[in-house]
């Protein structure tokens, strides 16, 4: 199931496996094990992928184990602020940017973040 999971999103991101690959700092030939089913990835491995994906470990996996009747929804590939599709509508450099930048922490992407608006800025306070 895991396989059918990473093929689809990665389609539906309009990613190819060599983008995937080097994303995860992976050969090609290890993700398209990948996504056939011949081998599974390692923990740290989903977890980067659910974040290039910008979704939760257990979304990949399918796993619910008790319906949260009160939680919050979250964003997810077909809706809400976070639609992955367009990203096909970007250049490959920005699309690799993308892809980098959600496999940051929070500390690393607001140092970027801090990065990229001082340099529009041109370092002038907020």
């Amino acid at each position: 199931m895991l396989a059918k999971k990473l093929k689809l999103f990665r389609e539906k991101c309009d990613l190819t496996q060599k983008q995937m690959a080097q994303a995860l700092n992976l050969e090609r030939s290890t993700y398209t094990y990948y996504e056939t089913g011949k081998s599974q990835p390692n923990i740290d491995t989903l977890k980067s992928i659910a974040q290039i994906f910008n979704i939760s470990v257990d979304e990949l996996l399918e796993y619910n184990p008790q319906p949260q009747i009160f939680a919050t929804p979250r964003p997810s590939y077909n809706g809400g602020r976070h639609r992955l599709a367009s990203i096909s509508m970007l250049q490959d450099d920005e699309q690799n940017l993308i892809l980098r930048f959600r496999q940051m922490d929070e500390e690393q992407k607001a140092h970027v973040l801090e990065i990229i608006f001082n340099e529009l800025t041109g370092g002038a306070e907020q």
